[in-house]
């Protein structure tokens, strides 16, 4: 084992964890967001781009208030894609 996180188990489908199953969705699928959604924005919004500076220099320091993990997770599926996904099964 390498410790390296392979993907997230989510838990689709059904109404109040009744009818749900777990799929278990890979790393590369999901898009991480810093900034919150808004209540008006639409969920087909790509996330914003970020970059990384390349010129050898620090980043500045985070405030004492700066969340240091993203906001939210995003994944391009539909609903019934998420539906048709393998169940994922706990050892």
């Amino acid at each position: 084992m390498s410790g390296k996180v392979s993907g997230v188990v989510i838990g689709v489908g059904g109404f109040l964890g009744l009818g749900q199953h777990d799929v278990l969705v890979p790393m590369e699928q999901l898009k991480f967001a810093n900034e919150p959604r808004s209540a008006t924005a639409p969920t087909t919004t790509a996330p914003p781009s970020t970059t990384t500076p390349t010129t050898g220099t620090t980043p500045p320091a985070r405030s004492a208030n700066e969340k240091w993990y993203p906001d939210h997770a995003l994944m391009s599926a539909t609903k019934d894609q998420l539906k048709g996904m393998p169940a994922f099964k706990y050892n």
